[in-house]
């Protein structure tokens, strides 16, 4: 998706910001069906996905579904203005955020099981999220306020 909006904008910007709008309206609703679903029967799908013993982990898996919500709700933006001017900056705050979870990974694992695996998740996101923010406000982006 992302290389055929960045072509588009390679020849007209109303035809790329057309483009990523369709997408997202047309793949957007069954992740957002599915997102919604997962969280309602979670606990169901932790017995499926893992036995009756995980099943006082559901509260795990509907935060981890807030965290992607919130993902998903910005991929939008992000995307459209990593394509137009960010896409270095993108990947080397991917690579960061990469790097720091491979470094703290065995300890929040080994120390804190399935907390520990959120709470990593989180601070990535933390991480992604202030980097980008200081990125847009370096280079006089606002997207809101």
């Amino acid at each position: 998706m992302l290389a055929e909006a960045s072509r588009l904008l390679q020849t007209f910007v109303a035809n790329s910001k057309a483009f990523l709008i369709s997408s997202f309206k047309t793949n957007g609703w069954p992740l957002v069906a599915g997102l919604i679903l997962l969280f309602i029967f979670s606990k169901e799908v932790m017995v499926v996905a893992g036995s009756p013993k995980f099943e006082s982990y559901h509260s795990i898996l509907k935060e981890i579904l807030v965290l992607f919500t919130c993902i998903f709700v910005g991929n939008p933006v992000r995307v459209a203005i990593r394509m137009g001017i960010l896409n270095q900056t993108t990947f080397i705050v991917f690579v960061l955020a990469f790097a720091f979870s491979m470094l703290i990974f065995r300890f929040l694992h080994g120390h804190f099981q399935f907390w520990g695996i959120l709470t990593g998740l989180v601070i990535n996101q933390l991480f992604m999220l202030t980097c980008w923010n200081k990125t847009l406000v370096s280079k006089q982006i606002i997207l809101w306020k």
